[in-house]
């Protein structure tokens, strides 16, 4: 055994201590107080029954009037199209639990296809501490509460170990995020993550690739079957001239990711990043690219690929709206933001923007370059649109400016304004994004036989009215029965 040398004994110290103070950070955090949101009431033995509903099956405009769903460890065994559920059904030796709909509408829960949980406080970084950040239990709370029972994480998730995870939705998770030296997420990191938080966060959920080449052992370490896909960044606009990947180094790394059966999720900036990466196989790109317009070539590889693109119309618009407070909160928004969130974004953000500066995050850029991404994204939307695209909702939860759950919702009617019809929308969040997340089933966003139980019950038919949605009556997940609390208004 080598001595122990003074240099070493402070290393070794130096990283105790960085371990401790990270995992009181995360301890503080987690154990943040916060009101219980819903009520859950867990999956028995028995299976349930779900009666006198109408069903929006996710894929079809009309309604089917179902007598009953009938739910069995969180799959949809049955369903009862016409007449009277036999007497059996409801009260025998397996004494069903029996759920009446009173004639509102079952249909599939919402797919969120791009979230990242664990250090989002909803406030703007300028005014944002550890403290501040939401609980990870809470996060599920909220998009259960607001009907999001399926999650794309497209980051891995910073848990503390002091947390216990009673239940929450279902996370299809990547593994270390892929991306330049120094690149996008890194700075951004710095800069909407409180230190220590920020350095456990970049070592534990970036891989990095140095210039002169690709680590392949650490490339191949990320594929260790817990991950459910890949994700690459290629992006020099977080900051501006931020460093990023080449199509070159891109083009290998979705090839080992296809090679080990695992899909590669992309996020890029500009449309010629986004053009080369789907050309080599990105399965999906996480957002619209915002660094410009998409061009007949890119759109025509689009529509030949099939390649489907994450909508996030709310990663840049956040800023907008906290400085203009145009859109205003929504209620559902409102009711779910943690206590002092909404004073925080309603503040005048003049003096926090011309005093924050961090990592490149100058007025300038908050001025001018992030208002232009808003408007490329958006244009991007409309052309993926009017080539009929396929698209799915996400809304990079984590950013500032968004509540978890109910940006979702409100991602929906964005997109609705957006001219879209309420049964396009729904369907991107339902069926669409579900069978990219479950090809070979159990099917994923459908009501149909076999598929897996994950719905929710409205009052209102969503496909005539998109408001519908705002108030979910019941969660129906992972053969959990969830039903929210009335919230009063954050403050």
């Amino acid at each position: 055994m080598m001595p122990l040398t003074r240099r070493s004994l402070t290393i070794v110290l130096g990283g105790l201590a960085t371990l401790l103070l990270v995992s009181l950070a995360l301890y503080w955090v987690n154990s943040g107080k916060t009101h219980e949101i819903i009520h859950v009431q867990k999956e028995g033995n028995s299976p349930t029954i779900i009666r006198n509903v109408r069903v929006f099956n996710g894929t079809d405009e009309a309604l089917i009037p179902y007598a009953g769903v009938q739910i069995e460890h969180g799959i949809i065994t049955k369903l009862y199209q016409s007449g009277k559920i036999p007497p059996e059904n409801l009260a025998g030796q397996n004494s069903m639990r029996v759920v009446d709909g009173n004639g509102g509408v079952l249909m599939p829960a919402f797919i969120d296809f791009h979230a990242h949980f664990g250090m989002s406080s909803g406030r703007p970084p300028w005014d944002s501490s550890i403290r501040d950040l939401y609980p990870l239990q809470y996060e599920y709370d909220a998009y259960l509460y607001a009907g999001v029972t399926s999650i794309v994480h497209a980051s891995p998730i910073v848990e503390s170990p002091f947390s216990t995870i009673k239940h929450g939705p279902r996370v299809y998770k990547t593994g270390k995020i892929i991306t330049a030296k120094d690149g996008h997420p890194i700075p951004m990191m710095k800069s909407l993550i409180p230190w220590p938080m920020s350095m456990m966060a970049i070592k534990n959920l970036v891989l990095q690739i140095d210039p002169k080449g690709i680590d392949f052992k650490a490339l191949e370490a990320l594929f260790d079957g817990k991950a459910h896909h890949t994700k690459i960044v290629i992006d020099g606009v977080i900051p501006l001239g931020s460093p990023k990947l080449s199509p070159e180094k891109v083009a290998k790394i979705i090839a080992v990711s296809h090679q080990h059966g695992q899909p590669v999720y992309v996020h890029a900036a500009a449309p010629s990043d986004a053009y080369n990466a789907v050309l080599n196989g990105a399965d999906v790109l996480m957002h619209p690219a915002y660094q410009g317009r998409f061009d007949d070539k890119m759109l025509k590889l689009l529509e030949q690929k099939q390649t489907p693109v994450v909508t996030t119309v709310q990663i840049w618009e956040w800023m907008i709206r906290g400085k203009t407070k145009n859109p205003p909160i929504t209620p559902l928004e409102r009711r779910l933001m943690a206590p002092g969130t909404y004073k925080s974004l309603m503040a005048d953000w003049t003096e926090g923007i011309e005093n924050y500066g961090k990592y490149g995050f100058t007025p300038s850029y908050v001025n001018k370059s992030m208002p232009q991404f808003h408007e490329d994204l958006i244009a991007n939307i409309r052309a993926m649109q009017a080539h009929n695209i396929l698209m799915v909702a996400g809304t990079d939860y984590g950013v500032p400016g968004l509540t978890p759950g109910a940006s979702l919702i409100r991602e929906l009617h964005v997109l609705s304004g957006l001219g879209m019809s309420n049964l396009k929308v729904l369907k991107m969040a339902t069926s669409l994004p579900g069978k990219i997340l479950e090809p070979t089933g159990p099917e994923l966003g459908v009501i149909k036989q076999g598929a897996l139980a994950e719905m929710i019950l409205l009052s209102d038919n969503p496909v005539e009215n998109l408001d519908a949605i705002d108030h979910v009556k019941i969660i129906f997940t992972q053969g959990n029965i969830i039903t929210p609390i009335p919230l009063a208004n954050s403050e």
